[in-house]
């Protein structure tokens, strides 16, 4: 009874102890709370606090160090009084917002108010951009740094920041709301079955079209929801059959949202065949064409309010060491508004005189352009060629979501039409030749472009359009055309070269015989000094050989053009870029970014991989292979495919579609697309390790670390100076260890073609219209080697200039609208069905 008499009084000075040690520090966490939403420092305020605290008698409590984050959660006390500390592990990390710019100097003067979050900067590293002709000094403002370190610098004062609406909501997701009602957050049933069918089956619809599915459909004057219950002819609603009378209506579709239909003008060549002039020329006209106006596009696009997070003003992004206040800064780049491309567009437009009369702001609406044709069916030849147009001012992580409607859909280009043969032979009594389809197909494409550049365009891209942004403010924008995404085929279209010609690159003049020294310092050099550019004479060149064309009856593709485009793999197609935009300062060349998924996922490494599994079907012992001389696989042969294919088999799938399950087959690739070619990257290494013998099973691990490497470096979303330099060197590494395998393969292995792609050449042999019995047999096995002469190979070694100029991969590659659904019209107005 003493020690307990002894021990109640200890227990309630510890229990007030405990008490007040929890009340202090509910109380500095409110105190950091308000200081932070006032702007204040909190860690003067603290030490200010110290030092008034030094001259009051000391408290015999012990504050454990550091200070438990805000909203931490403290477990209780143990028994004996100890404080317990939440495991780290298990805290809670809230985003890092980015650092607002709340309060901006006036434009008299340049310094900023004491409670700005950022400073004026001069004389300083990094060295600040030209600022617009009309400001007052050439000053750069640098924001402060968020909690990693990264801040930003301006050339110009900003007069809009996107940031400053960002919230911690819109950075992760909240917690569930809670309410007392039976409808949970809800204000009524009405509302909570809604809001179940919203957020139940398919995610496709947007908050604008749900939006409007309420406001436009179910609150609309006129609308009835009996009118759904059906009657006894008709039984309850069903969409299937609402669709059937939808196919079946025949009027003519009302046109909303700027949906126009026209038609392109192609004018026919004809061999020996001549004319006044080309205007005069037979024409084969391509109607049907529906397209919208890229003026109209652009303002629709700024005036939505979705585009109140478009950045109008590109800076520099840059990270310093938070641990080490005088650490030199370190460049970042990730979004297309702070790479070199916008920012020298902007500083040239600002250096521009303003229009008479006008003092708007002037900004860059910065075009994204990509292009796509896709097959609608897995049998039969019905395609659709949509053109997209996306927004460089908005984030790229806004543009993946296909739910954020980011993309703005423009046009869809035509193809060829199948009656071009028939209207050909009917004009000039003979076929088109070969030469002579390519040369329309050029035409189709230019053609279009001509009629999307049009004079509303160009004078828009000269003198801006007036739009009222989002914020309210009325904005003079320029359009720019930063990027064009495509595969090869439509490059090579859209840039007029030969396809594979002597130079197959539409970026530089390098020729094929070069390609193969990809990574080296000669290879570089090469591609800076031989960049294409558009040029007056290139233009002439071209006038000079349709005239020949039309009005003298050459063929398109006579030895007089080959002697004078042959060295620069151009054609005789005059490119709609360089007509309407060339005298304004615009190159075509420069658009045509790289693209990974086309490139490198199914380019570069689809080949290196099915090159591997002729190296794995050529593998074998000798005498094995001479008592299986009529076999067409050996024992050792077949069991390094088994192997390989077990392996894939047995690689388990990582976290929701980062690694997927493999096919049964990965050797056969069938049916693949760019995320499994990856996922085989990704996994290679471990599957084939051990299944060649030495020395190769060693240099196949080299070359698959190697290509992950380098993948893993070309897909990062944040660059810094010194990443972009690694990859440098992963580009050199690469094109070293290729060229080593290429050449140590070829020595060691008789490679000849897959299964799969001597059935394929026998197909194509018995679709041929004649085979003469001299011909090699399409059961002959042909030898193949890993060919590196490819304008895809070649394309690796311009990524890190790219990144550079337009930002990381993600922003331009095509992966981007491959997810893209395919538009439909129905009889209300042209609208995406995603």
């Amino acid at each position: 009874m003493k020690g307990l008499s002894l021990h109640r009084p200890r227990c309630s000075m510890l229990d007030e102890t405990m008490a007040e040690l929890s009340r202090e520090l509910r109380e500095q966490r409110e105190a950091s709370k308000l200081a932070r939403q006032q702007g204040r420092d909190v860690g003067e305020e603290r030490q200010s606090d110290r030092q008034e605290n030094d001259n009051e008698t000391p408290i015999d409590i012990t504050i454990p160090a550091p200070e438990p984050p805000e909203d931490a959660f403290i477990p209780p006390p143990t028994s004996s009084g100890r404080i317990r500390r939440f495991p780290r592990q298990f805290t809670d990390f809230v985003p890092s917002l980015p650092i607002r710019l709340p309060h901006l100097p006036p434009r008299p003067q340049c310094v900023p108010s004491p409670d700005s979050d950022f400073r004026v900067i001069s004389d300083r590293e990094p060295t600040p951009e030209t600022s617009d002709s009309d400001s007052e000094a050439c000053t750069t403002y640098e924001t402060e740094p968020d909690d990693f370190g990264v801040f930003r610098v301006y050339s110009a004062r900003p007069s809009y920041d996107p940031d400053s609406l960002q919230t911690v909501n819109s950075l992760f997701d909240p917690p569930s709301l809670e309410s007392d009602n039976d409808y949970g957050p809800f204000r009524n049933a009405s509302l909570l079955k809604f809001m179940q069918w919203v957020h139940n089956g398919s995610d496709s619809k947007s908050a604008a079209q749900i939006d409007d599915l309420v406001n436009k459909v179910i609150l609309a004057e006129g609308f009835n929801p009996q009118d759904l219950r059906g009657d006894a002819a008709n039984g309850r609603f069903s969409l299937q059959r609402e669709n059937q009378r939808l196919d079946s209506y025949e009027g003519e579709p009302s046109i909303q949202d700027g949906w126009k239909k026209g038609k392109i003008v192609l004018r026919l060549p004809g061999d020996k065949y001549k004319n006044l002039s080309e205007d005069v020329a037979p024409a084969l006209e391509i109607d049907g064409i529906w397209y919208r106006s890229l003026t109209e596009v652009l303002k629709s696009a700024f005036a939505e309010t979705d585009t109140k997070d478009l950045h109008l003003q590109p800076f520099k992004l840059y990270w310093r060491n938070p641990d080490d206040p005088n650490a030199t800064p370190v460049r970042l780049f990730s979004e297309l508004y702070n790479t070199d491309a916008f920012l020298d567009a902007h500083s040239n437009l600002t250096a521009q005189h303003r229009e008479p009369g006008c003092e708007l702001e002037k900004v860059i609406a910065a075009m994204m352009l990509w292009s796509d044709s896709t097959h609608l069916a897995s049998f039969g030849t019905a395609s659709l060629w949509p053109l997209y147009l996306y927004l460089g001012n908005g984030s790229k992580y806004q543009r993946a979501k296909p739910t954020s409607l980011a993309a703005h859909h423009v046009a869809y280009i035509p193809s060829l039409p199948d009656k071009t043969q028939d209207v050909y032979t009917s004009i000039f009594n003979q076929a088109a030749s070969a030469a002579t389809l390519t040369y329309l197909k050029r035409e189709v494409m230019q053609s279009m472009w001509r009629l999307l550049l049009d004079e509303q365009f160009v004078h828009a891209y000269i003198h801006g359009i007036k739009i009222k942004c989002a914020d309210g403010v009325i904005r003079r924008v320029y359009p720019r055309i930063f990027t064009y995404s495509a595969d090869y085929p439509e490059k090579v279209l859209l840039a007029t070269i030969k396809s594979m010609g002597q130079c197959p690159c539409p970026h530089c003049l390098v020729e094929k015989d070069q390609i193969a020294f990809m990574g080296t310092k000669l290879d570089m050099k090469r591609r800076r000094d031989k960049a294409r550019q558009d040029s007056e004479a290139r233009q002439q060149h071209v006038d000079r050989a349709r005239k020949r064309i039309y009005e003298f009856g050459d063929r398109v593709n006579a030895k007089r053009f080959e002697d004078l485009f042959g060295p620069t793999s151009a054609v005789p197609n005059r490119n709609a870029f360089s007509q309407r935009l060339f005298q304004h300062g615009f190159d075509f060349y420069k658009m045509f970014v790289p693209d990974l998924m086309h490139e490198f996922e199914l380019g570069v490494w689809k080949s290196i991989f099915t090159h591997l599994m002729r190296i794995l079907y050529a593998n074998g012992g000798t005498s094995i292979q001479i008592l299986n001389e009529r076999c067409s696989t050996s024992f050792s042969q077949i069991f390094s495919i088994l192997t390989m294919k077990v392996r894939y088999r047995q690689v388990p799938t990582f976290g929701h579609d980062t690694i997927r399950v493999f096919n049964s087959n990965a050797s056969a690739m069938k049916k693949l697309a760019a995320r499994d070619f990856e996922d085989l990257l990704q996994c290679a290494i471990p599957v084939f390790e051990g299944i060649l013998p030495s020395p190769h099973s060693a240099l196949v691990s080299d070359l698959l670390f190697v290509l992950a490497t380098w993948h893993a470096y070309a897909k990062l979303r944040l660059h810094t100076e010194h990443t972009l330099e690694m990859f440098e060197e992963a580009t050199s590494t690469l094109g070293k260890v290729v060229r080593h395998f290429r050449k140590t393969s070829r020595e060691a292995f008789n490679t000849y073609e897959l299964p799969r792609e001597e059935a394929a050449r026998g197909r194509r042999k018995a679709a041929m219209a004649a085979v003469s019995d001299r011909s090699r047999r399409a059961t002959d096995k042909k030898k193949r080697y890993l060919n590196l002469s490819t304008y895809k190979f070649h394309r690796l070694g311009d990524y890190v200039e790219a990144i550079r100029q337009f930002g990381t991969t993600d922003n331009f590659t095509t992966q981007v609208v491959s997810y893209r659904s395919i538009y439909i019209f129905t009889i209300d107005d042209f609208v995406p069905l995603i």
